[in-house]
């Protein structure tokens, strides 16, 4: 969605929202509430699932209400899936699988971030696409398919740093490079993990700004897992060191509790518990909210290990409490994020079965719009359509088009011989050669009105369109003549100088003394090089 195209309120609207999430600053909501009002107003399906999708956003990370998030996206859906905003739906699913992985669905969370990445590439935003792939092997990661894990991560970072200017660039070349280090050392690949620190290292060296501090946190986590597994105290107490007052710096501890716990696993193993000790009095002092359960159960099984391991009876126990309150409270969430993903998907069916049945019937309206009634072949304004985007075509390659006009002698002598239902039926049956016709590469036929046709032949020459005309006449059983005008447009020439200059060719017929001067009825007229200025007619 672009915000060029609206007018100067809402893109202050869009202005202002933007700066409030900057600033964290209460009147957010309200900006969404003036956004979705005007959508309501106007009936803009794009400005309204925005509005609800931003809305969804707020309940989601602000209020961690999951009942009012779950509403918010259905009702963004419904709106977006009318105008097939794929960008938009693609920010839907992205919520969706964040809320996943908060739930501890990674599955779940994996395929989302794959239906959004694959959405942003079909509208050719390649960047954005990237970075969910980014997302896909981050969870990737966490689900323990390394190798998949890696390839995601190597494919979206290769798009990724082609986009310099981008405002987390730095952040995310750094991501990818900790990503497939990790996978790495997971994988007992410490020598390509030992790479992937010295590249994360380097690149952090080389930019004039400062990483994030999750970043910073990220690489120095990282640094010290390896160093562990490598069995390298003093560098290891270093990094450890480090990320213990990163950690002290951080505003969120939910979004680094996989990592910290994966991190805690290496500690309890070679029983460095003065560590432990600092790790969980800051986890402790950083209370997780209520809302994160997945990370919540995280840090309260890191935790119960921990005290496990210690031999500490007291805490441990408390903390077995924790972990069965939490366990019960997270397996309630993931009930209920699945019912909410069902209904999800069954609202995305139906709106997609309505509108297989709309764009059906407008397809059938414009049949019935654009066909003629009796011979069945595109009427005057299927004509002018293709007259003008054939034109165009001709025009930008520099290729011929030939416009032949046909029309039928003697037809009201017919009806009065024969009767206008034969006269029709005579009618019917050049319809049904034009249409046969029709079906060739190049041609395209349709009544012009009364008893006049017209064919439309894309780069033939002179010779091409004549033969064409002369099996027509054989195929006919009532006399017809053909005026012809094929040429190359030219800069000043327009579409209908074509059809003029046929009907003149076409008149000059019809008012020669005998059809065989103008050999067998069909005559050809140039294209002058100036516009005829030749009104246009529709019907």
């Amino acid at each position: 969605m672009t915000i060029e195209h609206y007018d100067q309120s809402i893109q202050e609207l869009f202005h202002q929202y933007r700066e409030y999430v900057r600033t964290a600053d209460p009147r957010r909501p309200g900006v969404i509430k003036q956004l979705r009002k005007k959508g309501l107003e106007a009936g803009d399906d794009a400005l309204l699932g925005c509005s609800y999708r931003l809305l969804a956003e707020y309940e989601y990370f602000v209020c961690g209400n999951y009942r009012a998030f779950h509403e918010a996206l259905r009702q963004a859906m419904r709106h977006l899936l009318r105008i097939d905003d794929k960008s938009q739906m693609a920010q839907v699913f992205y919520l969706i699988a964040i809320d996943a992985i908060n739930k501890g669905m990674y599955d779940i969370s994996c395929n989302y971030f794959l239906t959004a990445s694959n959405l942003l590439e079909r509208e050719g935003l390649d960047k954005d696409a990237a970075i969910m792939r980014a997302s896909v092997a981050h969870v990737l990661l966490m689900l323990g398919d390394y190798k998949e894990s890696i390839r995601h991560t190597r494919s979206s970072g290769a798009v990724i740093r082609r986009y310099k200017t981008h405002s987390n660039y730095a952040s995310n070349v750094v991501c990818g490079y900790v990503e497939e280090g990790t996978a790495s050392l997971m994988l007992g690949k410490t020598g390509k993990a030992r790479q992937c620190l010295d590249k994360a290292e380097r690149f952090a060296a080389s930019r004039k700004l400062p990483l994030p501090v999750g970043r910073r946190f990220d690489v120095c986590l990282f640094a010290a897992r390896l160093a562990l597994t490598e069995k390298q105290n003093r560098r290891a107490k270093s990094y450890l060191d480090e990320t213990v007052a990163l950690m002290e710096q951080l505003p969120h501890l939910a979004d680094y509790a996989e990592d910290i716990s994966q991190l805690g696993d290496l500690l309890i193993a070679q029983k460095k518990f003065d560590v432990l000790e600092q790790i969980i009095r800051i986890t402790k002092k950083k209370k997780i909210s209520a809302d994160a359960v997945n990370a919540r159960r995280i840090m309260v099984d890191f935790q119960t290990e921990y005290y496990l391991a210690a031999g500490k009876e007291k805490q441990l126990m408390e903390s077995y409490r924790l972990q069965s309150e939490i366990h019960e409270k997270l397996i309630r969430e993931q009930k209920n994020t699945y019912r909410h993903a069902q209904d999800l998907i069954r609202l995305i069916n139906e709106l997609r079965q309505e509108q297989v049945r709309l764009r059906s019937l407008r397809d059938e309206l414009v049949f019935k719009a654009e066909t003629d009634a009796l011979t069945r072949i595109p009427n005057r304004r299927a004509l002018n359509r293709n007259l003008e985007e054939r034109f165009e075509t001709a025009y930008a390659n520099h290729t011929r088009l030939g416009v032949c006009l046909m029309d039928v002698n003697g037809l009201k002598r017919y009806n009065d011989t024969y009767g206008h239902p034969a006269g029709d039926r005579c009618l019917a049956h050049i319809g049904d050669v034009l249409y046969r016709l029709s079906k060739q590469d190049r041609i395209f036929a349709a009544r012009y009105g009364g008893d006049e046709f017209v064919l439309i032949c894309e780069q033939m020459t002179d010779g091409e369109i004549r033969k064409i005309l002369l099996r027509l006449k054989e195929d006919i059983p009532i006399n017809v003549s053909a005026g012809v005008c094929n040429a190359v447009p030219g800069d000043k020439n327009r579409c209908w100088d074509l059809l003029a200059n046929a009907d003149q060719a076409l008149y000059a017929v019809k008012n020669s003394s005998g059809l065989a001067s103008c050999r067998n009825g069909i005559r050809f007229r140039k294209l002058p090089p100036f516009s005829q200025q030749t009104p246009h007619v529709s019907d």
